[in-house]
């Protein structure tokens, strides 16, 4: 496919790896049909499988439900868990995690936690709004680097810190909307990674200040972690071993487009929606992986605390069947709650409550909203400004900090 480029020339391991991946997906109907479709055979992939894969289209968003049925059919004898995933649009999607992957992200933890500066005798915490395989790898990482003191601990914004700080751990890792209401009462970290969103200029500073050295772990929940940032400076090493990374380009740099190695539902060309700039040269840490500098997100996603979504996918859940336009506005709350407004016409007034309790039942903002984490709001929507196009993402967060700042 064109427009596309390699991040880096792949290793033997990658290709070894990817020749697998694509035996794996030609034995999943939907992919078997995709790679019929580009003219790849069994014989091509196993001679090149990158020029394999690079005849292939990109995944599209509607794939992954039925993709997710049909490898969830055939793991069921080793089904390790099942991962609820915002996508790219529409409804959330499922990752199938088999026994075998929950080692392949535990494996890849290690790694990246040693690239992050995590040793054998650190203590380590990963604290999330509730305990998750993704925790559960982290602690795994952990161990395998030769830790035997780590605890993954469920924590509210405003909750008692009092069992955090029993744990005095030397390593936290958390998302960004937990850091930025932990930061002022950490004591003794040496080290912070967050995972998620990002990371508040304020709260970078607060912990750098405390003396704490900040790594940014980045990946999505569909393709599992990709990579960390490292002592040197703030652009993300990508992990080779468990992904192949390609670039497309945009009009002022390129989105990240990944192919993951090895796991039971494997996703071959898939849009991050990321924008990204590759860095050229050696890293000062010493590490050979390559690296990009993530900019941004494409079109109107957003972060609600651990959750990634966008106005496109709220709608397509909310709304689906209708015409009817969808606006969303972010808002900050005291002890780090966020407000999050819907705006829609006046017609859809009388659906409000029975949208209320939908959103409610979402798999992944539920949780939020139930807990009173997030609180929800209803706007009528006002006719836009001659000559003006409508804002379908305001996000307002960080905005009086931002004035303060001035």
């Amino acid at each position: 496919m064109s427009g596309l480029r390699l991040l880096a020339a792949p290793t033997a391991g990658q290709v070894d790896a990817l020749r697998e991946t694509l035996r794996r997906a030609a034995r999943l109907p939907l992919y078997a049909e995709v790679i019929l479709r580009a003219g790849v055979t069994a014989e091509t992939g196993d001679a090149d499988p990158v020029a394999s894969l690079q005849r292939l289209p990109l995944f599209a968003p509607e794939m992954q439900g039925p993709l997710a049925r049909q490898a969830l059919a055939q793991r069921r004898h080793d089904l390790g868990g099942v991962e609820l995933s915002s996508g790219t649009a529409g409804p959330p999607k499922r990752r199938i995690l088999s026994e075998e992957d929950l080692a392949l992200d535990a494996a890849l933890l290690t790694r990246l936690l040693h690239h992050a500066g995590v040793v054998a005798s650190d203590r380590v915490a990963a604290v999330e709004l509730a305990v998750t395989p993704l925790a559960a790898a982290f602690l795994d990482g952990c161990e395998r680097l030769g830790g035997r003191d780590s605890t993954a601990l469920a924590w509210r914004p405003g909750a008692d810190l009092a069992p955090l700080q029993r744990l005095a751990p030397s390593v936290l890792i958390a998302p960004p909307s937990l850091l930025d209401d932990l930061a002022p009462s950490l004591r003794g970290v040496r080290l912070v990674i967050y995972n998620g969103d990002r990371l508040s200029d304020r709260t970078s500073a607060s912990l750098r200040a405390a003396g704490a050295g900040v790594r940014s772990l980045y990946g999505l929940t569909e393709t599992s972690a990709l990579g960390v940032s490292c002592r040197a400076g703030s652009a993300i090493h990508l992990a080779p071993e468990h992904a192949l990374f390609e670039l497309r380009r945009l009009e002022a740099d390129d989105e990240l487009v990944v192919s993951t190695l090895g796991f039971s539902m494997p996703l071959l060309r898939y849009p991050t929606g990321d924008r990204v700039r590759a860095i050229a040269g050696a890293c000062a840490c010493g590490s050979s992986w390559p690296r990009v500098a993530v900019l941004g997100r494409l079109g109107t996603r957003f972060a609600l605390f651990e959750v990634e979504t966008s106005v496109d996918e709220l709608r397509a859940y909310l709304l689906a069947g209708t015409d009817a336009p969808l606006e969303i506005t972010l808002d900050d709350l005291p002890s780090a709650r966020v407000v999050l407004t819907l705006v829609l016409p006046a017609e859809t007034r009388p659906c409000w409550r029975a949208l209320r309790t939908r959103l409610r039942a979402h798999p992944q903002l539920g949780y939020l909203l139930v807990t009173g984490i997030v609180r929800l709001r209803f706007r009528i929507q006002t006719p836009a400004a001659a000559g003006r196009k409508r804002t379908p993402l305001l996000d307002r967060r960080g905005a009086r900090e931002a004035a303060s700042a001035c």
